[in-house]
């Protein structure tokens, strides 16, 4: 009777400090037309051990306190949806609910995130990860891990908190490995820290994009990527045949080495071509862990390059970064002042909101309340309220005239010695010039 009052007593405490409860959705069957209902962290958890549900479509219904999860499986923390040999292949719509805490120590386990593999056609949408506390060795991000094989998409997610590993570490994806997935309108804010003296392909938003045909489109990261020893960009450590459109960066990227020249204020390497890279801006730095300026090899956007690639109408900001200039010519230096206005993304072809000359997505927009004065996404919500009043191409003689022939002429003038002077009158009709 004692022994198994022991052996009771034990087995109490044991699942007190695992605080680990599996329990089935309440509600759906997994189907795409009547998926499973995840709607507290004992779902999330019976979801992660289960791998015979990695195939099942969810939704979220409620915003999900995860920070307990700090003190599972012996301080290891959560363990991730999938694995490498057993991928997730379903779908997961939050629903814009949020999975607040998430906690995984893991640092000598592979695959590592919310997720650690998706696989397939898979859709993954309106999910926020907010104050993440996540450490693997390999691939690993706070979403997920990996993603592979193609049709794949992935919208409308971010992450916010701290995403650490050896390698191929990123704020939202570890690495992109699929040969098709689209990856639309999200965004990370994590710091990026590499652990150990030789971490490498770290990126404030993915550490590694490999042979993917589609790519990451309207999408950002402001987060630091700290203590990288090659290949770490403020966006993307490593990236390898595929397409980056519409997105920027804000972190600086600190080296842990000075014997590298694989470090950019967006990217850190590009290889086996082609890579695209389109309408993109950075503002972040490369620095040493001392503090100290950077190194001639650090370079504003992309520092390192194998291959001929295509590079258009990106820009890094020369005068916020310690930066001059790009080790390939992907993007151009721009002041601070050029960065803040928006006449100079619409004469280098971006498609900026209320004008149609560029486009019709209106992808960007400025406002100087907003990232510093410099352009933000659309879908982020922001109130487009350029600095630029005028035409952003300039105006000289200009006639009016009637039915019978009287007219009047504005002319252009500028002083003999100085700046220009002068007046424009101008028509604005309907947000169109």
């Amino acid at each position: 009777m004692k022994q198994l009052t022991l052996t009771l007593i034990t087995l109490l405490i044991t699942a007190a400090s695992f605080g680990q409860t599996a329990e089935a959705p309440a509600n759906g069957d997994g189907s795409e037309s009547n998926p499973y209902e995840i709607a507290n962290l004992n779902n999330l958890y019976w979801l992660s051990q289960n791998n015979s549900e990695w195939d099942k479509h969810y939704i979220q219904t409620a915003d999900i306190d995860a920070s307990s999860t700090s003190t599972w499986d012996g301080g290891n923390g959560f363990s991730p949806i999938a694995s490498y040999d057993t991928r997730f292949t379903g779908s997961y719509d939050g629903q814009n609910y949020t999975i607040d805490g998430l906690y995984i120590n893991r640092p000598s386990t592979q695959w590592i995130g919310l997720f650690g593999v998706i696989d397939g056609n898979y859709a993954i949408k309106n999910l926020g990860l907010t104050n993440v506390d996540i450490l693997g060795d390999e691939y690993v991000g706070a979403l997920a891990g990996g993603l592979y094989k193609s049709g794949g998409k992935i919208t409308n997610c971010y992450s916010t908190g701290n995403v650490s590993g050896r390698a191929t570490v990123g704020g939202l994806f570890g690495v992109d490995n699929s040969s098709s997935t689209s990856i639309n309108n999200n965004y990370s804010e994590c710091t990026v820290t590499g652990d150990g003296d030789n971490a490498y392909e770290l990126g404030g938003f993915i550490g590694v994009i490999w042979n993917s045909s589609d790519g990451i489109y309207n999408s950002y990261s402001t987060g630091n990527v700290k203590n990288v020893s090659s290949s770490g960009g403020g966006f993307v450590g490593y990236h390898n045949n595929s397409t980056i459109e519409n997105c920027f960066s804000t972190g600086d990227v600190t080296r842990s080495t000075t014997s590298n020249s694989s470090f950019g204020g967006f990217c850190g390497t590009i290889t086996n071509e082609p890579v695209y890279i389109k309408y993109s801006y950075s503002l972040g730095s490369v620095y040493d862990t001392d503090g100290s300026s950077a190194f001639a090899t650090d370079k504003g956007f992309v520092g390192d390059e194998a291959g001929t690639n295509d590079y258009s109408n990106n820009f890094f900001d020369s005068t916020a970064s310690n930066q001059k200039s790009d080790a390939v010519g992907a993007a151009t230096a721009k002041s601070t002042a050029e960065m803040q206005d928006i006449c100079m993304y619409f004469n280098n072809n971006w498609d900026v909101m209320n004008s149609s000359t560029n486009g019709t997505e209106d992808y960007w927009g400025l406002n100087s309340g907003i990232n510093n004065g410099r352009p933000f996404l659309k879908w982020e919500g922001y109130t487009h309220d350029p600095v630029c009043q005028a035409p952003c191409f300039p105006v000289s003689d200009i006639t009016f005239s009637d039915s019978s022939g009287e007219s009047i002429s504005l002319e252009g003038y500028s002083a003999p010695e100085g700046p220009s002077d002068g007046y424009v009158i101008y028509i604005n009709n309907e947000d169109s010039w």
